[in-house]
């Protein structure tokens, strides 16, 4: 990981951030997929900005692009590579469907990992709800998910 993903915001630099990015890399190597501007040139989608999620996506085999502009996805442009555009909710629904205690053991800990402030269940389920996962904390509510 050589740069940081745009949009991405952070109050690490440097060193640090570097190390990390190194750790993630160890831990995922496959996960870093470079784009390839010959088959973002031949992609057209509806914003031609959007291209390189495309081609990154068909270059690292994903099955999924997981994005709040699934307008800007549309299926007959994603289908020939095997791929579908999901909202967040729907991937963590989906998630849900296949393996629901496996998803609720990572929420958990992830909400652990709040520390400042730390976050109550309650409050973890009120931030997914407020970053476009109605659905799926109602899920996990219905669930009885242990957050």
């Amino acid at each position: 990981m050589d740069a940081e993903p745009s949009g991405a915001t952070t109050n690490l630099s440097g060193a640090p951030l570097e190390h990390i990015c190194e750790l993630m890399n160890l831990a995922i190597p496959h996960a870093l997929v470079e784009s390839d501007s010959e088959l973002e040139e031949s992609l057209s989608l509806p914003d031609a900005n959007d291209n390189h999620v495309l081609a990154i996506a068909i270059r690292g085999e994903a099955q999924v692009i997981v994005t709040e502009n699934v307008k800007d996805f549309p299926a007959k442009e994603l289908a020939p590579y095997g791929l579908v555009a999901k909202t967040s909710d729907e991937f963590v629904l989906s998630l849900l469907d296949v393996d629901p205690d496996r998803v609720c053991l990572a929420l958990f800990s992830h909400r652990r990992a709040f520390r400042r402030p730390p976050l109550t269940a309650e409050e973890y389920l009120l931030r997914m709800r407020r970053n476009c996962l109605e659905d799926s904390a109602t899920q996990l509510e219905e669930l009885g998910c242990q957050l």
